[in-house]
């Protein structure tokens, strides 16, 4: 009986690792072929999409901060009307942020070629940077259309754990996604339609 047990048992034990490294293959399947890089199913339609991939914030951030432009004038993304706002938020000495900074910048090439422009991006530098300072990163990091604003105070990182950061607030000012990280291609097919289909709400 023992004997038999043990066989038994020893048989459970091999079917119950073939289930497993057989879900295992489906999952690895599914996760290469119906996976978005931010891990959304792509046969699922979303009205926001990307939701609950690696590094999501989910919407509702509110912005209540004053900001200032180029020119020193102060401004609200309420004040921006009619049109879909996108806040990035990094450093100067955040490694991945040139990379997102430029990812951007072709973003912005993509949209006028389209002729999108009811789409304003606001990159926040959070730190103490002059705006001669922040002219120069740009230029050695081969960042061309993006406006320069001047640095930021760290409380608009209150709820954020992190640079950079990407915050999307569609034409009414509410925020309907967001992303905390590197690895996005903003310039990319997806966000880039996302962003389309925002602008044309």
């Amino acid at each position: 009986m023992i004997s038999f047990r043990t066989n038994y048992l020893g048989k459970y034990i091999k079917s119950f690792a073939a289930l497993i490294v057989a879900a295992a293959t489906v999952c690895y399947n599914l996760e290469a072929s119906e996976l978005n890089f931010l891990g959304r199913q792509k046969n699922i339609t979303a009205t926001f999409p990307f939701e609950q991939g690696p590094g999501y914030l989910p919407g509702g951030k509110k912005f209540p901060y004053s900001l200032k432009n180029e020119f020193g004038k102060e401004f609200r993304l309420s004040d921006l009307h009619e049109k879909v706002v996108i806040v990035v938020l990094s450093t100067t000495w955040c490694p991945n942020c040139p990379t997102v900074l430029r990812s951007f910048d072709n973003l912005i090439h993509r949209l006028k070629q389209s002729g999108i422009e009811n789409v304003e991006i606001l990159v926040l530098n959070v730190g103490n940077e002059t705006l001669g300072a922040l002219r120069l990163y740009y230029k050695s990091n081969d960042i061309q259309l993006l406006k320069i604003y001047p640095s930021v105070k760290p409380n608009v990182m209150e709820g954020i754990a992190g640079v950079p950061a990407c915050l999307v607030f569609d034409k009414k000012g509410n925020h309907v996604w967001g992303y905390l990280g590197g690895g996005v291609d903003y310039a990319g097919n997806d966000f880039f339609d996302f962003i389309e289909r925002l602008a044309h709400e």
